[in-house]
C-alpha cells in the first residue's frame, strides 16, 4: 500500500513534535519521518469508499494544554498530542469499527492510545533532533522547492493553505520549518540506514520460498485513484473548494479525458503524477471495506462516482481484473525487497532509538499520563 501525502492537518499538529528548540537555517515530505520514527523505538494503519464519510472525532480537551511532555527540553503540546489522538480515532471510524465496550472500556483504550501517540511522538522529536545534529537539516533553496512540491501536491491555492494555517494559528514560517525538520530526518534515513542496506536475490527467493501463504491470493482488481485531500478540521469553505475540485475531476474523465492524465494533474498524491493515479493489484483487506465494496462492484473500464471519507475526496477507475491464484517470483521480487529492506531499516531504527532514549531527558508533564506512561516504558523493556 503506498504511503499518501501528509495531509496539511498533520504537518500543523507536527509543527511542535520536531522543535529541538531552534529554527533550523540554511547552514545548519513528510509522512516517512512521522511513521519509520514513531514505529522504530519498542512498540508504542490508504483510504476510500461508502458514498457518507464517518463523522470525524472532536477534537478533545487537552488541545489547549501547552507542555504534555519534554524531550531534551524540546516541548510536545497537548494540540499535538490531542491532533494525533483525533487522527487515530478518525480511522478508527474509517475501518467502521463497531465500538460496543463500555464507557469506562472506551476510556481505558483512549488513554492507552494516548500513551502509545506520546510514545510515537517522543521518538519522532529525537530522531528529528539526531537528524539536525548529525548536519542533515535543508538550504533554503532546498526548503523552497519542498515547500513547493508540498502546496502542488496537497492542490490548494497558497489562499487555501494560508487560511488552514491560521486557522490552527500556525504561520508559514511554521510549516517551513516542519517541512526543513522532515528533510532532515530524509536525509538522516537516506544516508546512515538506507546506504548500508542490501537485500540479495537469494534471500528474496528464500523469502518466497518460505511463504507460500503470503504469495497466495484471492480476486485482484487493478485501481487508479484521483484523490483531493482534505485535512481534518478545516473550516466548511475549504472542504467545499475540495469537494469542487474533485467534481471538476470527475467531469474532466466522464467527458473524455484520460483518466491517468487527471489524476496525476488533479490529486493530492506525490506519487501521482509518475504512476497517473495507479495503486495497483488489490486484494480482499487491503484497502478499507468501504472502499473495497466500491472496487469490487465496478467492472473494468468503469469509474466511481465522489466518494467522502475522513482523508477528503476520492473517484477510482477499475482497470483490470485477475481471478485467485499465486504470483510468480518475478513478479513478486521488488515488493518482496522492498518488504525486506523495510525491515531491515526498522531494526536498525529501533536499535539507533533505544540509543537515542536512553540518553535523553524525556519529562512526562502531564498528570494524568505520568503514570500510564511509566507502565507502558516499563512493559516494553
Amino acid at each position: 500500500m503506498r504511503t499518501k501525502i501528509l495531509p496539511l492537518l498533520f504537518m500543523l499538529l507536527a509543527l511542535t513534535a520536531c522543535d529541538s528548540g531552534s529554527q533550523p537555517t540554511a547552514s545548519e515530505s513528510a509522512a516517512p519521518a512521522a511513521e519509520t520514527a514513531a514505529a522504530a523505538a519498542p512498540p508504542a494503519g490508504d483510504p476510500a469508499a461508502a458514498p457518507a464519510a464517518p463523522p470525524a472525532a472532536a477534537l478533545p480537551e487537552e488541545i489547549d494544554l501547552p507542555v504534555v511532555a519534554t524531550v531534551n527540553g524540546a516541548p510536545i503540546s497537548g494540540r499535538t498530542l490531542a491532533g494525533q489522538v483525533v487522527m487515530a480515532e478518525s480511522g478508527q471510524l474509517a475501518l467502521g469499527e463497531d465500538d460496543a465496550r463500555s464507557e469506562e472500556e472506551r476510556r481505558a483504550a483512549r488513554l492507552e492510545m494516548k500513551v502509545e501517540v506520546l510514545n510515537g511522538l517522543i521518538n519522532l522529536e529525537l530522531a528529528c533532533q539526531e537528524a539536525l545534529r548529525r548536519g542533515y537539516a535543508p538550504g533554503e533553496a532546498e526548503l523552497d522547492e519542498a515547500l513547493r512540491v508540498f502546496q502542488s501536491d496537497l492542490g490548494n491555492s497558497v489562499e487555501e493553505i494560508r487560511q488552514t494555517l491560521e486557522q490552527f494559528g500556525e504561520t508559514e514560517e511554521a510549516l517551513r520549518g516542519q517541512l526543513a525538520r522532515n528533510l532532515a530526518f530524509q536525509k538522516w534515513q537516506e544516508n546512515d540506514f538506507l546506504s548500508q542496506i542490501t537485500v540479495t536475490d537469494q534471500e528474496a527467493r528464500a523469502f518466497y520460498d518460505e511463504h507460500p501463504q503470503l504469495v497466495q491470493h484471492g480476486d485482484l482488481v487493478r485501481v487508479s485513484q484521483v484523490f483531493i485531500g482534505v485535512p481534518l478540521g478545516v473550516l466548511e469553505n475549504v472542504k467545499a473548494q475540495a469537494r469542487a475540485r474533485a467534481e471538476e475531476a470527475l467531469q474532466r474523465v466522464k467527458t473524455g479525458d484520460d483518466f491517468g492524465l487527471v489524476a496525476a494533474e488533479m490529486s493530492n498524491d506525490p506519487e501521482a503524477a509518475a504512476t497517473n493515479g495507479d495503486l495497483g493489484w488489490l486484494g480482499k483487506g487491503q484497502y478499507l471495506p468501504m472502499f473495497e465494496e466500491t472496487f469490487f462492484s465496478l467492472e473494468p473500464g468503469q469509474v466511481s462516482e465522489i466518494i467522502e471519507s475522513p482523508m477528503g475526496f476520492h473517484i477510482f477507475k477499475i482497470t483490470g481484473t485477475r481471478p485467485a491464484g499465486q504470483e510468480s517470483f518475478e513478479n513478486m521480487k521488488v515488493d518482496i525487497v522492498e518488504f525486506l529492506s523495510g525491515g531491515k531499516l526498522a531494526e536498525a531504527m529501533r536499535v539507533k532509538m533505544i540509543e537515542l532514549r536512553e540518553a535523553a531527558d524525556i519529562q512526562i508533564l502531564d498528570p494524568a499520563l505520568q503514570k500510564a506512561f511509566a507502565e507502558y516504558e516499563s512493559a516494553e523493556q
